[in-house]
This record gives C-alpha cells, sequence and structure tokens, in this order.
C-alpha cells in the first residue's frame, strides 16, 4: 500500500517538473514553435555513391603539348615580339651587326659583307669592301635611337632583328648602299632596291659583288688579309649570299 502511494507521488511530482519546465522554456524562448513537417508520400533519398571504381582513360588519350616543356619550341608570332629602342653608344661589328651596351643585334631579312671582306672593282682592283660596309653602317645610326622589332635569336645568342633609325629601314639602306644583299627567296621592297643597287652599281656592285676567297676568319676580321699589289685574280671570287638564277646578281656581267 505504502509503497503504491510512493509511486503515485513520485509520478506526479516528475509530471509538475516537466509542466514547470514547458511553461519556462515557452516564456524564455521564442515561442514560435515551428510548423509540422508533413510529408506525403515517401521522400527520396539521397543517391548512395558508386561503389565500382571510375572508368580509367588511356594515357595516350591525355594531351600534354601545352604543359611539355621539353617539347620542340613554336614558331613564335612576331607579333607577340614587342619592340625596344637602343641608345648609343654603338659598336659597329660589321656592315649588319652592332652593339649597344649588352645586346648584340644583327639586321635581318638580309646578309651583308663580312668585316674583313675584300672585293674587286670592275678594273680588277680589290677594295676594302667590309670596311665600307662598317662605315655604312655607323654613319647611318650615330648617336640616334634605334627602334627594333625581333625576328629571332641566332645559335650565338645574337638577336636578330629588323631595326630602323630616324624612320629608316637600316637593312634597306645597306642594300641600296650596293653592301647587302636580300635574304634568299625574300621579295617585294628590297629585292627591287637590290636591283637598283645593282643598276648603280653601288658598293659591291661595282665590281659584280665579286669577293676575295678568304678563309672565314679573315673574312670575319680575325686575320689581317695578305699584303700585296692592289689588284687580284677575279677568277677567285665567292657567290654572293643565296644566288640562283631567278636573281638578279646572278646574271652574266
Amino acid at each position: 500500500m505504502r509503497a503504491r502511494s510512493a509511486r503515485r507521488v513520485a509520478i506526479g511530482t516528475v509530471a509538475v517538473v516537466l509542466a514547470i519546465g514547458a511553461v519556462l522554456v515557452w516564456r524564455l524562448g521564442d515561442n514560435r514553435m515551428p510548423a509540422p513537417r508533413v510529408v506525403i508520400g515517401s521522400e527520396p533519398r539521397p543517391a548512395r555513391p558508386d561503389p565500382r571504381p571510375a572508368a580509367r582513360v588511356p594515357a595516350s588519350a591525355w594531351s600534354t603539348a601545352a604543359f611539355d616543356v621539353l617539347s620542340e619550341p613554336e614558331e613564335t608570332d612576331r607579333a607577340f615580339l614587342a619592340p625596344f629602342t637602343l641608345s648609343a653608344p654603338y659598336e659597329i661589328v660589321d656592315s649588319m651587326t652592332f652593339r649597344a651596351g649588352e645586346r648584340r643585334i644583327r639586321l635581318g631579312l638580309a646578309k651583308g659583307v663580312r668585316r674583313g671582306d675584300v672585293c674587286f672593282g670592275a678594273d680588277g682592283l680589290r677594295f676594302a669592301c667590309g670596311l665600307m660596309g662598317r662605315a655604312s653602317l655607323a654613319n647611318l645610326i650615330r648617336s640616334s635611337p634605334v627602334t627594333c622589332h625581333p625576328l629571332g635569336t641566332a645559335g650565338d645568342g645574337t638577336l636578330v632583328a629588323q631595326c630602323f633609325v630616324n624612320g629608316t629601314d637600316i637593312a634597306a639602306h645597306q642594300i641600296r648602299a650596293g653592301l647587302a644583299l636580300p635574304e634568299p627567296g625574300l621579295g617585294g621592297t628590297y629585292q627591287a632596291i637590290a636591283e637598283q643597287a645593282r643598276e648603280a652599281v653601288a658598293g659591291a656592285w661595282n665590281g659584280g659583288w665579286r669577293l676575295m676567297d678568304l678563309p672565314d676568319d679573315k673574312r670575319d676580321g680575325l686575320v689581317r688579309p695578305p699584303e700585296g699589289p692592289r689588284g687580284g685574280d677575279p677568277t677567285r671570287t665567292v657567290e654572293p649570299p643565296g644566288a640562283d638564277g631567278d636573281q638578279p646578281w646572278a646574271k652574266s656581267q
């Protein structure tokens, strides 16, 4: 009897405590009860991950050309290479090459007489056309700013470029002076200028672009040409750079 009474008292006490707690939560809280969540029908369950491994892509199908640093370099678009301007002093190396500070520049699109070249005139006498080429380049650029458009880089690190001084194309100037020739196969303006220089017998054209057959070290000015009487055998000549039957300087004189 007493045990039943004690059990009823305990249950009543718990009920009172729960009621008081609910009232306190309602008064102190937001007292806005969330709306009941009604689910009609079956609720979709999230998809389970596929336990099967993903299909493998064969390595042969990967495209790595854009990231392969060891692949062959592609030809660079000239428009991507920004022009630059050089300032004096300049060091003239030969008819087509000069230095400005740490940069060594060679004029592109044409080939000129080399530093130690010796040419034959129409009279068979020799003249220092290599020295003329250097003088012509030095007299043109003097101390003026030179603007160059890069075309590439030679194997020795020399930058090949098309350069201008005071609006004048330097390579075209050397071709006009008869001290350079357009690159083989290059037509257009340079070809027309070369034809004009040939008709005017300018520079090396004075003797039909006949050069002494010298070793490369002498042509580059590393060894002085042999001393001797002014004159020589006009049959010991070298062909103009890129000479062939389609170019004006290959015509018989």
